[in-house]
């Protein structure tokens, strides 16, 4: 990855935490797509990466893990999902995140829900994770295997350290069609690459739902809440709040960040509109892509042979 792209993405997402600390998830969110009013839209982008980890763990029947089972977090992210684990259903949580800058941000989450005995973080690459083998009962791939070129290298990292009858839940983008590489960042694999990257490791699909139009429909809340005047919004709630200078890294961190949407969106055959911010712009195209097909977003559960 990048360093200049990886630094530039780091920034606008810390940056966001910055100005809305009770911002959990950094995925992608499910709504309905018959509910469109207008109103409704900011409790829908909300709630949604949060509906979409519901979605998954009952996808992956979470709830019958007995509590002191062994989760894996691969690209965990700020450890929400790790908290939720630990909190709800008593697991042990192995949190992996090669983003060197999010790694204190996570532990200072844990740490602060209590729960720093039950989840750790880890600086490391989920090719090569510092675990034992068969170590889990469970692991989570969430909106990471698209930041993965060898996606076979970490399906064959994962299913080493799950223990046999071990089930992973992945939530993932795949292109219907050929492969799209943007940036040395995002890798979307082929429709079923990553099914088949499992299968070779010993990883069997035996669940998958499609979420498109429901990932699409939240992305069209996304692309409003990414425009110019929202972010001077969200800028201007910070400084009420007392966090000027939140408010000032966030508008110069959305600025950087732009430069990168602008690349994907090329990658994308995208045009930019004239006074409209390039990332509800890369937004509405992604929930265009996926309603046309072009794209799906797939909810997929796999188990550990042997």
């Amino acid at each position: 990855m990048p360093g200049s792209v990886e630094a530039l993405h780091t920034e606008f997402f810390n940056a966001l935490v910055a100005v809305l600390p009770q911002l959990d998830h950094l995925h992608y969110g499910l709504s309905d797509p018959d509910d469109r009013a207008i109103w409704g839209a900011p409790r829908r982008l909300a709630q949604g990466p949060a509906s979409l980890f519901e979605r998954l763990i009952r996808l992956g029947d979470v709830q019958s893990l007995p509590p002191g089972a062994v989760a894996v977090d691969v690209g965990c992210g700020l450890a929400a999902s790790g908290v939720q684990l630990a909190r709800r259903f008593g697991l042990v949580v192995e949190g992996i995140n090669l983003t060197e800058a999010q790694v204190p941000l996570a532990r200072a989450r844990v740490a602060a829900a209590g729960l720093s005995a039950q989840v750790r973080v880890h600086h490391a690459d989920g090719r090569a994770m510092p675990l034992p083998d068969s170590c889990a009962d469970l692991a989570l791939l969430v909106e990471c295997a698209f930041h993965v070129p060898d996606k076979d290298r970490l399906m064959a990292e994962i299913a080493r350290v799950l223990k046999p009858g071990g089930r992973l839940l992945v939530a993932d983008q795949e292109r219907v069609g050929p492969p799209l590489e943007v940036m040395g960042m995002f890798f979307f694999g082929a429709e079923g690459t990553l099914a088949r990257a499992g299968e070779a490791a010993g990883l069997s699909l035996t669940a998958q739902e499609d979420v498109s139009a429901e990932i699409a429909a939240w992305m069209s809340d996304y692309a409003r809440a990414g425009d110019y005047p929202a972010r001077l919004g969200l800028a201007a709630w910070a400084c009420v709040g007392g966090r000027p200078g939140a408010a000032a890294a966030f508008l110069r961190g959305s600025r950087r960040f732009d430069t990168l949407i602008r690349a994907e969106l090329a990658a994308r055959g995208a045009q930019e509109r004239f006074a409209e911010s390039p990332i509800r712009r890369l937004r509405e195209h992604t929930a265009q892509e996926l309603r046309d097909g072009v794209s799906r977003y797939v909810l997929q559960r796999y188990t550990r042979l042997g």
